[in-house]
């Protein structure tokens, strides 16, 4: 495999460069290192090396292509690529090897500094200490993957074959330390007692399927029938995506609602084609004042659901206020969202925001109704001779971030943490069996904990930023202009301004799941592994004990359950001191300088409250 995959390179490279001159020939050559200017130690200033060639080669219709990538520890990626028309037929076949696949490695804590107190910790110069050293590490080269698809259209309708095979890259032997405490850990334990190397192997599943697909057009509309034999999209279900928009504005667009996200996970690790999905999709139908879209779902286990979309519902009256509707089938219950949505914008200003409502109750004899207008952002964008200025404030953080994720509040952390112990979850084993008949999966005696209701067992570390920054405002110049000897300039800077808030109280539970003589499920418990307050009812975890949920009998039988979790509570509060002008946060500088038409040199800095955050230097070469 080795001999195979050097003599491909070589082949590929030196076919490129023999023909560097003909039409056909392009490629790229990019490189950058990160390096981080407030380290303390030399092992710790470099942070990141990624450097990649990709090489492109037309000849009689057909693409070839090669992409590679490296880094600190050598090649860590090698793909190879063909796309071309074969007669009737567009082909398309990617090929991914991965160089370095870990086997092995040993990692266990070398220094600590633990403090029980948030407060005291956070206070301390540096606050916390702690490395997790890893070594021993056994790296091998591996085939990844391959998917090959082949599409043609006849009469109008299209014929899509997708084929995916996942190789397997070995099973991952990771050996590492666990740290045992007779009872739950106080303010003067420190490393407990060591309970010696343990070795879990995580196996890699692999596999094949395909996909089959056909889709038309009528009447304006497409038709698009879709069918999956042990394939499915790794990203999931992109229905479930845009249903779950509560971190998103208002309702999230629908647009692309159906479809797939070309990342591709093996339902069962094995090659049997057995069938898992059936997807019948109808799209774009027009109405004189909507559009409407719908899916039907089928898999082994039959009748999955039907979804309709109406969208683009306009109400005829100021603001451009209209709503979409989204409503679901399965085979027992039906489910309404109703998404309305508002637009306020001119050349300059536009104003972000959602229309307030309340669903109602058939048992309150409410009915829906528009209660408000919640406006979650404020933009202002201006260019002038290649000068770019762009102003954002954001008066809602979750729906509208200003750096950082949404699913995180739009906030960022500062690198200084405090550890604390938690009950490590992933030690907690036990038995299940699967009961054909009924479809359920039953627990069977003997379930292990990793930390029991007195406190004793198995802790891991976790840990907790001292302050989070929450940016409600930026403020961003973009200047775009000509360079040396045909190359072109592009220079970004943002600030961030915002809040700040520090780490003032935390709080954690452990929960298990209790079970009887006969070790069927009964009930959860809980205590207090870390702080002071007592169990709140809003705290409570949503999960659901025992849940049968996880055995899916289309196509594999995978029992999972939620046997044990670990809730914290971190209180942050703002900050009573600020010596910052103008609530700054942060700085990002982005610079692209071209030397040349193929040669641009970039360069990017990150500088925070807390100091440096990144700072790097890089180039591009086009030829």
């Amino acid at each position: 495999m080795k001999k195979a995959l050097v003599m491909t390179f070589v082949l590929v490279l030196g076919l490129g460069l023999a023909v560097s001159a003909a039409d056909g020939f392009a490629g790229k050559w990019d490189a950058k290192v990160s390096i981080w200017p407030a380290a303390s130690e030399f092992i710790d200033f470099v942070r990141s090396l990624k450097s990649g060639i990709n090489v492109d080669f037309t000849i009689g219709g057909f693409t070839f292509g090669m992409e590679s990538a490296f880094g600190l520890a050598g090649m860590t990626k090698m793909d190879f690529d063909i796309d071309g028309v074969l007669g009737a037929f567009t082909v398309s076949v990617d090929i991914d090897f991965s160089p370095m696949v870990l086997t092995s490695y040993a990692v266990h804590p070398v220094t600590l500094e633990y403090f029980a107190d948030p407060k005291y910790a956070c206070n301390q110069s540096p606050s916390w200490l702690v490395k997790n050293e890893i070594d021993n590490s056994v790296y091998t080269a591996a085939f990844d993957d391959l998917t090959a698809e082949v599409s043609v259209s006849i009469a109008g309708v299209n014929f899509d074959a997708l084929g995916y095979l996942k190789g397997n890259a070995g099973t991952t032997s990771v050996d590492y330390y666990r740290w045992y405490f007779a009872a739950k850990p106080g303010a003067l334990d420190n490393l407990g007692v060591q309970s010696g190397s343990q070795t879990v192997a995580v196996a890699d599943c692999y596999g094949s399927g395909f996909r089959l697909s056909m889709s038309g057009s009528f009447g304006g509309a497409t038709l698009t029938g879709r069918a999956y034999f042990n394939i499915a999209d790794d990203n999931g279900s992109l229905y479930d995506y845009y249903s779950g928009y509560s971190l998103y504005p208002c309702c999230a667009t629908f647009a692309d609602m159906f479809v797939e996200s070309g990342d591709w996970a093996i339902v069962c690790c094995d090659c049997i084609a057995r069938f898992t999905e059936l997807d019948i999709i109808v799209e774009d139908v027009a109405f004189g004042c909507a559009s409407f879209s719908g899916m039907v779902t089928f898999d082994c286990c039959g009748f999955g659901d039907v979804v309709f979309l109406v969208e683009d519902i306009g109400l005829g009256c100021c603001w451009d206020l209209g709503f979409d509707l989204l409503i679901t089938f399965d085979e027992t219950t039906k489910s309404l969202d109703i998404c309305p949505d508002i637009t306020f914008a001119n050349t300059c200003f536009t104003i972000e925001a959602c229309v307030v409502t309340n669903d109602g109750s058939a048992a309150d004899e409410t009915g829906f109704e528009i209660t408000g207008i919640e406006i979650y952002g404020l933009t202002f964008e201006w260019a002038l001779n290649g000068v770019t200025f762009k102003s954002v404030t954001s008066f809602n953080l979750g729906k509208k971030p200003i750096l950082g994720s949404a699913a995180y509040g739009g906030r960022i952390s500062s690198p200084d943490k405090i550890y604390v112990w938690q009950p490590d979850t992933t030690l907690t084993t036990a038995t299940f069996t699967y009961d054909h008949d009924a479809g359920t999966c039953v627990a069977a005696a003997g379930i292990d904990y990793a930390v029991e209701p007195d406190g004793s067992g198995f802790y891991e570390l976790a840990s907790f930023s001292c302050e989070r920054a929450y940016p409600w405002e930026s403020f961003v110049i973009d200047i775009d202009g000509d360079s040396c000897c045909g190359g072109l300039f592009d220079i970004t800077a943002a600030f961030y301004f915002g809040d700040v808030k520090e780490l003032t109280d935390l709080d954690g539970w452990y929960l298990y799941g209790l079970r009887d003589e006969n070790g069927a499920p009964a009930t959860y418990g809980k205590f207090l592994f870390y702080g002071d307050d007592a169990w709140s009812a809003t705290l409570a975890p949503t999960i659901t004990a025992w849940s049968d949920a996880g055995c899916d009998c289309c196509p594999c039988e995978d029992c999972s359950f939620g046997l044990d979790s670990v809730i914290w509570d971190a209180v942050y509060t703002l900050k009573t001191v600020n010596n910052r002008l103008f609530d700054w946060l942060r700085t990002d500088l982005d610079v692209k300088l071209g030397v040349g038409s193929g040669f641009v040199l970039t360069f990017g800095a990150d500088v925070s409250l807390w100091g440096w955050d990144d700072l790097t230097i890089g180039f591009e070469f086009t030829f």
